[in-house]
């Protein structure tokens, strides 16, 4: 049964971390993030699907062979070298905009990230 607690313990878990994403020195302005957010958006879904196959090689030069990977990554991850063909729109912008956010908290390679999203800073 879930109890009140629970549900404040969980909140009180995503909006640590939350805050500190969003007072995070180094974010960009609103106003950039809201532009960069609007341009994916604005992608066709057959330009989404061509930035899928470049997260492809990222994600195969992140955890490939001779990479660490995570345990949480299952050993046959980067078999399958079309897995968005299922996937709708919104979830590729979800990836987008989550690859955005690792680019912008300096947590993922800017080069890679830039020539993605199409980003000129």
């Amino acid at each position: 049964m879930v109890r009140k607690k629970h549900i404040y313990r969980g909140l009180k878990r995503f909006a640590e971390p939350f805050k500190e994403i969003m007072e995070y020195r180094r974010l960009p302005s609103p106003e950039v993030m809201a532009d960069d957010f609007a341009h994916i958006l604005e992608l066709t879904e057959d330009a989404l699907r061509s930035k899928m196959v470049l997260f492809s090689d990222i994600i195969e030069k992140r955890y490939g062979p001779g990479q660490p990977r995570s345990r949480k990554w299952p050993p046959d991850l980067l078999k399958n070298k079309n897995p968005w063909i299922d996937i709708t729109p919104a979830e590729m912008e979800s990836i987008l905009v989550i690859e955005y956010m690792k680019y912008a908290l300096g947590k993922s390679r800017a080069d890679e990230v830039r020539e993605m999203l199409g980003l000129k800073r």
